[in-house]
This record gives C-alpha cells, sequence and structure tokens, in this order.
C-alpha cells in the first residue's frame, strides 16, 4: 500500500515516469488481509481527525480513479 500510494502522489504531483512493481496482484498481502474499516471515534482529538481525514482521502481517490478503494 506505501509503494502504490507513493506512485499516486509522485504523479499527482506531475511526475510521469513512474513505475510500479507488484509481486503478484496489487495490494494482494498484508493489504488484502485488512478488513478495510475506518472507524470514526477515538479517545483523542488527533485520531479522531486521521480518521475523518483518511474518510475524505478514499471518497476523493473514488472519484479521481473510479475504484472503491
Amino acid at each position: 500500500m506505501i509503494g502504490t500510494s507513493i506512485a499516486y502522489h509522485l504523479c499527482r504531483g506531475g511526475e510521469r515516469d513512474v513505475l510500479l512493481l507488484e509481486k503478484s496482484k496489487l495490494t494482494e498481502g498484508c493489504t488484502w488481509h485488512a478488513a478495510g474499516l475506518v472507524g470514526q471515534f477515538r479517545s483523542q482529538q488527533n485520531l479522531m481527525q486521521l480518521m475523518r481525514d483518511s474518510v475524505a482521502l478514499f471518497d476523493t481517490l473514488k472519484a479521481e480513479t473510479g475504484q472503491d478503494p
């Protein structure tokens, strides 16, 4: 997931010579095994803001790519 994120942000920043290598299918390893749940409530305000920002980012990715992260 980190490599995919780096490639995405490089492209968004204007870089056009980006190559993403995966061992097999995209996000097939640990990322695939994650539940994909983003809780909205945390005991600390900064963690709650991180969760809200993550949800907003997922909505943006879906709109930009047509893929539902």
